[in-house]
């Protein structure tokens, strides 16, 4: 069996931003204190053949953030890159960063409100 650690925080994050029932929520509560959490995998998947648990978590924090599970940030974090090298990651994987107009009005807003040079 392959043995993967994730991130106790990540995966409360997680759940909170699916806006869980409360009940979960106070369960996941609990957990918090938990440095980490193993997920065991059968080693008869043919999908993971020949990865290790880095390729795990790299595929895990994609498809989490392919599914607007996990933000772009925690995504990188989970899967052990940078910012900008996992974004490339999923440009190649030709996987559509999550940003919509209201980003862009944010974005917008706060360029306005940076003080001239």
């Amino acid at each position: 069996m392959n043995r993967i650690e994730l991130s106790a925080t990540l995966l409360c994050g997680v759940l909170r931003e699916r806006r869980a029932e409360k009940s979960i929520v106070a369960i996941i509560g609990a957990f918090r204190y938990l440095a980490s959490m193993v997920v065991t995998l059968p080693d008869d998947l043919a999908a993971l053949k020949g990865m290790d648990e880095r390729d795990v978590k790299r595929e895990l924090a994609m498809a989490l953030y392919a599914g607007r599970k996990l933000t772009l940030v925690q995504a990188a974090n989970l899967a052990g890159h940078g910012l900008f090298e996992f974004q490339s990651m999923l440009r190649d994987r030709r996987i559509p960063q999550h940003y919509d107009e209201a980003d862009l009005d944010q974005d917008l807003l706060a360029l306005r409100e940076l003080p001239p040079k």
